[in-house]
């Protein structure tokens, strides 16, 4: 069900695996299809959850929509600890709905 809910609201969505050491260790799946670079998901296993991982990640996501100039947008459940580490990179809420917190990052201005 949730594979089905991601190609229906995203349907330009790029899968990546996460690899550390040629080991699978997580997932990557973003949508730059229009006005901002969507993070739909992204989960790594638990062995290697807080040890900078995601922030490189994350890092290097930003790099990405820093050169398109496009915001990334995300939703992350309420209570997940990533929310921290999202507020750690700049990204700022704009929207709560229930279940799901909705945040946003923009990219540095270029002139």
């Amino acid at each position: 069900m949730q594979q089905k809910s991601y190609q229906m609201q995203f349907p330009a969505q790029n899968h990546q695996i996460i690899l550390r050491s040629g080991q699978p260790i997580g997932r990557l799946i973003t949508d730059a299809s229009g006005d901002a670079l969507h993070l739909v998901d992204i989960s790594l296993l638990p062995a290697y959850r807080g040890q900078g991982v995601g922030s490189g990640i994350m890092g290097a996501l930003q790099k990405e929509a820093d050169a398109l100039q496009l915001p990334i947008r995300l939703r992350v459940l309420q209570g997940n600890p990533a929310f921290r580490l999202y507020e750690r990179l700049h990204f700022i809420v704009t929207d709560s709905t229930g279940l799901y917190i909705q945040m946003e990052w923009q990219p540095l201005l270029q002139k």
